[in-house]
């Protein structure tokens, strides 16, 4: 509208609009012309509309920068890990390599070898093992590492019986799995399954004590909703659901 406006006030300018060739009523109709012609090619051309500035992706990477700086690291964790110094070509994009930390709470560091890291941050970590580095092998080492929240799991429990999928279920490091969401994440039950009998045996504390059994009443959380009825799962656990008695 604005550029509308500049040539009608040129074409004003040189008298056109103002002759007898246009009545008031014939210069509303030329100038709503004009208008059209400007503002169609504009929507025509394919130009993007511009986006509305918006703060969700910087949160969400802070939120996970704050959650990635507190997390102590355990048994399963993923890694990604990096030495700037080892990248030779500065032009070609870096290729962290994946690191696990081992059941024993280590990681297999090039260069070092196993390293313990349990406990730790992943800040902590890298820069334990900067110093590491930086005392044999470096005269500087920066060492970047990160974990991958989104691969990060507690464990596994495992699942028999009268189910869909027996075999493992991995046990998310932010969610707390249930007896009753692992019977879902395994398919559900069989047309054949005992829900009121369900029974889940927890290794032992220590080397020389026994493991225990816990009857679970699934019926009771399914039917009727009584959650505290439910189990928390933890690292280990075996889960089997028996086949209901049939009586003819």
């Amino acid at each position: 509208m604005f550029t509308t406006s500049i040539i009608a006030r040129s074409v004003t300018q040189i008298g056109i609009l103002r002759s007898r060739l246009f009545p008031p009523h014939a210069r509303r109709a030329f100038l709503g012309l004009l208008s059209s012609l400007l503002v169609v090619p504009a929507f025509a051309s394919g130009d993007p509309t511009p986006a509305v500035p918006t703060n969700a992706a910087s949160e969400t990477s802070l939120s996970v920068a704050a959650l990635a700086a507190t997390h102590k690291l355990e048994p399963h964790d993923t890694l990604s890990f990096r030495i700037v110094e080892d990248q030779v070509d500065l032009r070609e994009p870096p290729e962290p390599k994946t690191l696990t930390v081992s059941d024993s709470g280590d990681l297999e560091v090039p260069y070092i070898g196993r390293f313990p890291v349990a406990g730790k941050t992943s800040q902590e970590a890298a820069a334990d093992i900067k110093s590491q580095l930086e005392k044999k092998y470096y005269y500087t080492a920066t060492v970047l590492m990160s974990i991958d929240l989104k691969a990060k799991t507690r464990g596994a429990c495992y699942i028999s019986g009268q189910v869909r999928l027996t075999g493992s279920v991995d046990l998310p490091g932010d969610e707390a799995l249930t007896v009753s969401k692992a019977v879902v994440r395994a398919g559900g039950f069989t047309d054949y399954a005992d829900k009121r009998h369900v029974r889940l045996t927890r290794r032992a504390d220590g080397p020389n004590q026994p493991s225990k059994t816990i009857t679970v009443d699934l019926s009771k959380v399914i039917e009727e909703g009584k959650t505290d009825h439910d189990l928390l799962l933890e690292p280990g656990d075996s889960i089997f659901v028996p086949s209901k008695l049939l009586s003819f």
